[in-house]
C-alpha cells in the first residue's frame, strides 16, 4: 500500500479542514498548492489524523500550516513510540546508569548527548545534585532538535512546493 500523500489526498484533507475553518479555503485550489508541501512530508494516515487533531484543538480560523506540521510530528512520534522525554524523565534515565565502573548506553540520543556534554564521570562523582545543570543542557538540546526539525521541514516544503509548481506548469 502506498502511504504517500498525493495532491488529491491533500485536497481532501484541505476540504475537511475547510468545513471547520471556512477562511482556509477562501482561495480555492491555491490553498491546496500552498499546503501540499506541508502535508506531503508525512504518511497519509498521519496527515489525516493531524487534520483531525487540528480540527479538535485549534480555535483560530484559519489554522497555520505550522499547527498542522506540529500536530503531525507529535502524532508520528506517538505512532513510532519516540516521544520526547521531559527533563525529569531524561534525568531519571541518565541516573539509572550512573556507575563510574561501567560505560553507559542510553537509548535516547538527547540523554546520551546531555550526559556526554556534562561529562559522565562528573555526573558519577558529583557531590551535589546535578539535576539543574542536566535539565539546562537537556532543554537546550531538545530545543535545538525542534529547531532543526523546523528548518528541515521548511526546506522539504520548499522543495516539494517547487516540484509541485513545476508539475502544474507542465500541464
Amino acid at each position: 500500500m502506498n502511504n504517500q500523500v498525493t495532491l488529491q489526498d491533500a485536497a481532501k484533507i484541505i476540504d475537511r479542514l475547510g468545513r471547520y475553518f471556512p477562511m482556509l479555503v477562501r482561495n480555492g485550489s491555491e490553498v491546496v498548492n500552498d499546503w501540499y508541501p506541508f502535508i506531503a512530508q508525512f504518511p497519509l494516515d498521519v496527515a489525516q489524523a493531524a487534520a483531525m487533531y487540528v480540527i479538535e484543538n485549534t480555535a483560530f480560523d484559519p489554522p497555520k500550516p505550522a499547527v498542522f506540521v506540529q500536530a503531525a510530528r507529535m502524532l508520528l512520534q506517538h505512532q513510532t513510540g519516540q516521544r520526547e522525554l521531559t527533563a525529569a524523565e531524561a534525568w531519571h534515565a541518565a541516573c539509572r546508569q550512573l556507575n563510574p565502573y561501567k560505560k553507559p548506553h542510553y537509548e535516547n540520543k538527547l540523554v546520551s548527548q546531555a550526559v556526554h556534554d556534562i561529562g559522565y564521570l562528573n555526573l558519577c562523582t558529583a557531590e551535589h545534585d546535578m539535576f539543574s545543570r542536566f535539565e539546562h543542557v537537556y532543554n537546550i538540546l531538545l530545543q535545538r532538535e525542534k529547531d532543526e526539525f523546523k528548518i528541515e521541514s521548511t526546506l522539504a516544503s520548499i522543495g516539494l512546493y517547487q516540484s509541485n509548481i513545476a508539475k502544474i506548469e507542465a500541464k
